[in-house]
């Protein structure tokens, strides 16, 4: 008679050594149920209850750099363990509240001017900056440094001063919705001294041309220029100019 295992909760288990050479024994589905039930019962017992995994999500995919020895150039993944962390926002504050912020001019926006204390000792720090720069008995190092700091003491000043005496606008506003232009003017209009250039060269390319020895190639380029130069000397003079280039002009005879 076969000896059946002392952990049994069916009385059908026996050891594995007293059963070869014997069919397995077929156990049906609830019979197999009640076991694992009876199994987790104990290990819950025995305080091995498993918990509940994590979460776990990849976040990111990064390729690491490489050194020189060869080393690095690998793929890691970013893994997120546990639940997505909510955003968090500041809180909005009331404008009246920061209006109202005693740190803070009436009217203004942080970080706005602070108390006029500051602005009494920062006068006071500068009028000593002063006297002492001024001293003959001061070295040129410490003139200097205290050349340096008087700058940036009278750079707050003028920012303190500024934030808490806005200067408003000088003169009448411009009526509202009133847009103003410049005044526009032809596209063929030379100003005197475009028309005096291009006038110097009109009488250089005509003498070029008039030049003895010129290559006939030379020539039909200075002419072509020439002729450009006086189209636009033509359309500058005339009260009702052509358009037209003048390639297109002399296409059409």
């Amino acid at each position: 008679m076969s000896k059946t295992l002392e952990t049994c909760t069916c009385g059908n288990c026996t050891p594995r050594g007293s059963t070869r050479g014997t069919p397995a024994k077929h156990v049906t589905v609830e019979q197999a149920t009640a076991m694992v039930r009876a199994t987790c019962e104990q290990l819950t017992a025995m305080g091995f209850a498993t918990a509940a995994e994590p979460e776990r999500a990849v976040v990111g995919m990064y390729l690491t750099p490489r050194d020189p020895d060869g080393a690095g150039g690998k793929i890691v993944k970013a893994v997120r363990i546990g639940p997505k962390q909510a955003r968090q926002y500041v809180p909005i504050a009331k404008q009246d509240a920061l209006r109202a912020a005693p740190d803070h001019a009436p009217g203004s926006i942080p970080p706005g001017p602070t108390s006029p204390d500051e602005l009494t000792a920062l006068k006071a720090e500068a009028a000593k900056l002063k006297t002492a720069i001024a001293n003959p008995a001061t070295g040129a190092v410490d003139r200097t440094r205290m050349a340096q700091r008087l700058d940036a003491v009278r750079s707050r000043i003028e920012q303190i001063e500024t934030a808490v005496h806005p200067e408003t606008d000088v003169g009448q506003p411009p009526t509202a919705g009133a847009r103003q232009y410049a005044a526009t003017s032809p596209y063929f209009q030379l100003s005197d001294a475009r028309r005096a250039e291009h006038e110097a060269q009109v009488a250089a390319l005509k003498a070029q041309i008039a030049a003895p020895g010129l290559l006939p190639v030379h020539k039909i380029r200075l002419e072509q220029e020439l002729q450009h130069l006086e189209h636009l000397l033509q359309m500058d003079a005339s009260t009702s100019p052509d358009p037209r280039p003048y390639q297109e002009r002399r296409a059409a005879g």
